[in-house]
């Protein structure tokens, strides 16, 4: 007979989005959108500990990413503590978790880390509780707390639509997705709101899908060139008009010999593609002695199909 676990420990992988595209108002004052996700290789991790019952939260000290950045009054307002409470209602679980939150991803970035440790979260626990529910059914619960969530428990490139409800991968619309390309993800060291942007957008022509189609071709056939002519951030403007810093370091990234650059999500973290790791490392440098203010900056790699379930969380 199998022993239970008594401890685990999840990787919470970061995402970027190579297309952003907003294609209209709802009644409801939110926006539908169309986006391809992709997660990158810089990973929060969320440690679970079996308990009797309560559940309960800590931040690692040692994150590079300090609590403070956090902004919580009370440790029960962090997204990861409100799914987990979400799965034990839903599946009528009567024990409970210590959750630990090494975090990596900087806040209000434009990164999906929150809704990335939420979704570590959901996919940990129903292994740690030996739930066996269907990824169909977490995303379920995901969505009732983060538009993203469900998209990030896919742990692979995917299509977003709707609100974020409608979650494709792009395996699914013809073949395995496996770019490896490499990028330069840099931070200015401050969050940006997503609703604040939203608020302030205001909706564009749309390019009918173009530049949608081209980004699922460029990811299929591994083209780093033609992904870097279809990269497409609808709210990108709106985040310059307010940022200027954050417009600065996209033109930095371009001087710098970037294939292309953009905004991640609503910002505030920018990327840029560059052909391989080599050539991302010397991206990096370049971009560095441009840049005139410290910023937060990373080399990482998008992650291809499978590569969570290749490594598997990292075992306690």
């Amino acid at each position: 007979m199998q022993t239970a676990e008594t401890t685990l420990t999840e990787l919470a992988p970061a995402k970027i989005n190579l297309v952003l595209q907003v294609l209209g108002k709802r009644p409801d004052g939110y926006h539908d959108i169309r986006s391809v996700l992709v997660p990158i290789s810089i990973f929060d991790r969320v440690r679970m500990t079996r308990k009797p019952e309560h559940i309960t939260f800590s931040h690692d000290p040692a994150s590079p990413v300090p609590d403070t950045a956090l902004h919580l009054a009370d440790p029960a307002d962090n997204l990861i503590v409100k799914v987990a409470k979400a799965l034990k209602q839903s599946a009528g679980v009567t024990g409970g978790v210590h959750l630990d939150l090494y975090k990596v991803t900087p806040v209000g970035a434009g990164m999906g880390g929150g809704s990335s440790d939420a979704a570590a979260t959901l996919l940990g626990l129903n292994r740690l509780w030996n739930l066996n529910l269907t990824l169909d059914r977490l995303q379920t619960i995901g969505a009732t707390l983060g538009c993203d969530i469900p998209a990030l428990m896919e742990r692979r490139a995917v299509c977003v639509e709707g609100l974020g409800e409608r979650v494709t991968p792009l395996e699914g619309l013809g073949g395995r997705v496996d770019p490896r390309w490499s990028v330069v993800v840099v931070n200015p060291g401050f969050p940006v709101m997503t609703g604040d942007i939203y608020r302030r957008h205001r909706l564009t022509l749309t390019d009918n899908g173009e530049r949608y189609k081209g980004m699922v071709c460029s990811l299929r056939e591994g083209d780093v060139h033609r992904a870097a002519a279809n990269l497409c951030n609808d709210l990108q403007d709106t985040v310059f008009r307010k940022y200027p810093l954050i417009e600065m370091m996209v033109e930095c990234l371009r001087d710098a010999g970037a294939l292309g650059a953009m905004v991640s999500g609503s910002g505030a973290s920018v990327f840029g593609l560059a052909r391989d790791p080599e050539d991302a490392k010397l991206l990096a440098d370049r971009f560095r002695k441009r840049i005139a203010v410290p910023v937060w900056v990373q080399v990482a790699q998008i992650l291809p199909d499978g590569v969570m379930v290749a490594h598997g969380p990292l075992e306690a």
